[in-house]
């Protein structure tokens, strides 16, 4: 889709973004409130994009950090369930996607979405 007032913009669908919007969450930093997304929403968005990059540099920081919140987030039972929920909610399709990447990339997860 071309911007009528910037024909050299054109705009692309970011994917999941919705996941990121409706998980969202407002912290504060150095007197901005900054929306970003719920950590749970954060590992789930970052598995599900994972497949759809092409630099394996980000791969790799997408695979890291992943795993590395979402084992944070399992640790404790409130957040576990929090993460849950969040995929749970998720369609099925993204939720296949998920437990597709996550076996390569934090297969831990498997373990609590099955």
């Amino acid at each position: 889709m071309t911007l009528r007032r910037f024909p050299q913009v054109r705009a692309q669908p970011l994917r999941f973004l919705s996941l990121a919007y409706d998980r969202s969450m407002v912290v504060h930093y150095r007197g901005y409130a900054i929306r970003v997304p719920e950590p749970a929403a954060f590992v789930l968005l970052k598995l599900l994009v994972i497949p759809r990059r092409r630099d394996l540099s980000k791969i790799e920081k997408d695979a890291y950090t992943a795993r590395h919140l979402g084992e944070y987030l399992l640790e404790d039972a409130g957040r576990r369930a929090k993460l849950l929920e969040a995929f749970s909610d998720l369609p099925k399709g993204w939720q296949r996607k998920i437990r597709n990447s996550a076996k390569d990339h934090f297969p831990r997860l498997l373990d609590f979405t099955s």
